[in-house]
């Protein structure tokens, strides 16, 4: 399952969520990434980049929480934990 979370209030219960300050706003802008057209709210927060897996229980299992957006879960160690959670 995949969720989105527009008002970042999942990210923000998962302590996971960072506000941009309005000086790197007004940079991103400048250089044509307007944050609130991309996301489509005004509220300037991100999420860090994380995976979460829950088992049959809904109870987090496994996590990936990883501020540098570059940094991905290798796909071989995401399927081995999804698997696992079956």
């Amino acid at each position: 399952m995949l969720l989105s979370d527009s008002q970042v209030e999942a990210a923000s219960a998962f302590g996971i969520a960072f506000r941009l300050d309005e000086q790197l706003v007004s940079s991103y802008k400048r250089q044509g990434l307007d944050i609130e057209v991309a996301s489509g709210q005004m509220h300037h927060i991100l999420p860090v980049p994380a995976v979460f897996v829950t088992d049959a229980g809904s109870r987090i299992t496994f996590s990936y929480v990883n501020p540098d957006y570059r940094q991905r879960i290798d796909p071989e160690v995401l399927l081995a934990v999804a698997g696992a959670a079956v």
